[in-house]
């Protein structure tokens, strides 16, 4: 062998672990990266429909049915509401009163399995009107917000079957009999106002100063 052809493959062993280590450092600061914690999710812009409130049956159709009400912020938490009126985390305590654009919240306690609890709107009150063991069918109803707190601020309404996660699509726009309640399809000819399912008292919009989330 000559001695040429022997330095050339020396240079080129120092060469493949040049780039070898190169890889392997690439490959550390990727996997160190891919465990740091990332920023936490932002709000979703005004703009775009979000969930804004659920109510749902547990144990449905037995003696322990009860019926709970989330409100949902921006962010995606579920809010409760203090009795000094202050938006706080959710709890299952007795709280005070959140004035929406939809309607008034109370948050009402949760004792017992078959309690009517969280965040209630005002209209569905009393509770013995939203919780009927003996009524068969929708177990949740969901409500979501498009542009949000602004002129054309839309509301939807969405009731889902407790049986494969069906939604429940409009009948000729009759009412339906739920353990939730009684709830009316709604259509509004513009994209702001009522579209979809609501219990029937559900209060129609009201958009005013000060009140969440839009005064937040």
């Amino acid at each position: 062998m000559h001695a040429g052809s022997g330095h050339d493959v020396v240079s080129c062993m120092r060469f493949m672990r040049f780039v070898l280590g190169v890889f392997a450092g690439l490959f550390v600061a990727a996997c160190v990266a891919s465990t740091q914690p990332g920023p936490p999710p932002e709000p979703p812009p005004l703009g775009r429909e979000r969930l804004y409130y659920e109510l749902e049956v547990s144990l449905a159709g037995t003696r322990s049915q009860g019926v709970r009400g989330r409100l949902f912020e921006r962010s995606g938490r579920s809010v409760s509401v203090n009795a000094a009126g202050a938006v706080v985390a959710e709890h299952d305590a007795g709280g005070g009163v959140l004035l929406t654009n939809t309607g008034a919240f109370t948050q009402r306690p949760r004792v017992h399995l078959w309690d009517v609890s969280g965040m209630i709107n005002a209209s569905m009150l009393p509770p013995q009107r939203i919780n009927n063991p003996s009524v068969q069918g929708p177990t949740l109803f969901r409500l979501f917000v498009s542009a949000e707190c602004s002129r054309s601020e839309g509301w939807r309404g969405e009731l889902v079957s407790v049986r494969g996660g069906v939604q429940i699509p409009p009948v000729d726009e009759e009412p339906i009999d739920t353990p939730m309640g009684r709830f009316v399809y709604r259509s509004s000819p513009h994209p702001w106002g009522q579209h979809g399912w609501f219990p029937e008292a559900w209060p129609a919009p009201a958009p005013g100063p000060g009140r969440w989330p839009c005064a937040s």
